[in-house]
């Protein structure tokens, strides 16, 4: 259909859908609690319409019960164990929207839209959430190298609700985040 070539380059009617995201957060040592509020614009340049939209949690990784790579050691210590990402409010185009809760494969989350988003479209999403650092260090027994280094040092990422990828070849991407994988993330403006 000239999306891609036969070899998997962009071909003449390649698309990609796309995000603008402005972020605020509030992190405040030793507190281990990351408030933010996150404003986004997603472009629908797909040539199909779109009813949902899923979100990426990837921290949510961390809750009891989500899945982890048996190639990663398949478990986590316990004391890496957080509740995840708690959305305190969401709203699209400006009206108050429902998040819901426990609705979650631990890491993707379709969220109904209160209107067809057609090619060419955009939509505005507003979240307001917060997510607790993992305790420890992570580096040396996970794949992600993230959480509390010391009472004043953290490092995490993709930490932040996120659109999911949607493209020519899968749809949505709903591959739950295992902590063997890499991250699939359109290319976005922060």
């Amino acid at each position: 259909n000239g999306t891609r070539s036969v070899k998997g380059l962009p071909g003449p009617a390649y698309w990609q859908n796309q995000s603008v995201y402005h972020i605020n957060l509030v992190v405040a040592p030793p507190n281990p609690t990351v408030t933010g509020s996150e404003e986004i614009t997603y472009f629908n340049r797909s040539p199909d319409t779109l009813k949902f939209v899923v979100f990426s949690l990837t921290m949510n990784y961390h809750q009891p019960g989500a899945g982890r790579s048996a190639t990663r050691g398949g478990t986590i210590d316990s004391s890496q164990f957080t509740s995840g990402i708690h959305v305190d409010r969401f709203r699209i185009d400006g009206q108050e929207a429902l998040w819901p809760e426990g609705a979650v494969d631990f890491t993707h989350l379709s969220i109904p839209l209160p209107r067809d988003l057609l090619p060419g479209d955009s939509i505005h999403f507003s979240i307001a959430w917060h997510d607790r650092i993992t305790p420890e260090f992570s580096g040396k027994e996970m794949p992600l190298r993230e959480g509390k280094i010391d009472s004043t040092t953290w490092c995490i990422a993709y930490f932040y609700p996120a659109v999911a990828v949607y493209d020519d070849y899968n749809g949505w991407d709903r591959l739950p985040f295992t902590g063997a994988q890499e991250f699939y993330n359109d290319f976005s403006d922060y």
